[in-house]
């Protein structure tokens, strides 16, 4: 399954507490990253951190499904993290922005990936993206603008036809889950 939207619209949140609730249906793809970890943050566990030089080689090998860089740093979703957890009998969900998702829409994954898009509510989504990115206390000002810029980005794919076999709103925590559960155990 394949989870997209703009950065503060609720992603990782959504797939933790999958991952806590159906912990023997689904994994998380741990991508690949150049960036370095946030507090908190664990190697192999959210990402595997590791340096530019590290990731061009992989990249170089034809390691990742997909990649990209975004906000001066490279992620990518490498082809033996998805392997091992597909030998493990679980369902894979992937964290990607929308470059990634046109990337593994073209992938040939088998089985097929269900593709979920995630949208902030409201007539100013940007705004509330703002708000939550800013109560994360995570990011500097230029990091957030290059975030929103991002968003804006990612917001105008929403709503192209035929990409997503789902949009979900995120306005309210609960119901969303509950959407999201359902879409993830349709998938599996």
């Amino acid at each position: 399954m394949i989870v997209c939207g703009p950065s503060g619209v609720g992603k990782g949140t959504l797939i933790d507490r999958l991952l806590r609730d159906e912990p023997a249906k689904f994994s998380h793809s741990v991508s690949h990253t150049t960036r370095a970890p946030r507090q908190g943050e664990a190697h192999g566990t959210h990402y595997y951190f590791v340096t530019r030089a590290e990731f061009e080689a992989l990249r170089a090998q034809g390691g990742f499904y997909e990649w990209n860089e975004y906000n001066g740093n490279l992620y990518g979703t490498s082809k033996v993290e998805v392997a091992r957890l597909q030998a493990l009998g679980k369902s894979v969900l992937f964290d990607v922005d929308v470059n990634g998702a046109a990337h593994l829409k073209e992938a040939g994954l088998r089985p097929s990936p269900r593709f979920l898009f995630l949208s902030p509510p409201g007539a100013d989504p940007l705004a509330i993206l703002r708000s939550r990115l800013q109560g994360r206390g995570t990011e500097n000002a230029a990091s957030m603008e290059r975030r929103l810029a991002q968003a804006a980005v990612e917001l105008a794919w929403r709503d192209k036809a035929g990409f997503w076999d789902s949009v979900l709103v995120n306005d309210d925590l609960d119901k969303a889950y509950a959407e999201f559960k359902r879409f993830a155990l349709d998938c599996h």
